[in-house]
């Protein structure tokens, strides 16, 4: 199941070894009488991932922005496992 997102926070462990994500979404705050308070932030997931695996994934945001080139497509390399 898909689920929208439209903010994030990133942080990294002190050592640089690893990225903390956390997905959220932003939507209005609405009191029981139906007056909008403000805006909330629902955190949808959060991921940690080594830092190559993080590079990685800006890449691949930077390239779907542009547009995937064929041979730049993720979903075609083969899984090789953990990243060393």
């Amino acid at each position: 199941m898909y689920q929208f997102i439209n903010g994030f926070t990133c942080s990294s462990a002190e050592d640089g070894g690893t990225v903390i994500i956390q997905l959220r979404q932003k939507l209005p705050d609405i009191s029981g009488d139906g007056d909008i308070q403000g805006i909330k932030a629902e955190q949808i997931a959060s991921i940690i991932m080594e830092m190559d695996v993080a590079l990685e994934l800006g890449k691949a945001l930077c390239a779907a922005k542009d547009g995937f080139e064929p041979e730049d497509d993720p979903m075609e390399e083969e899984d090789k496992g953990p990243r060393s």
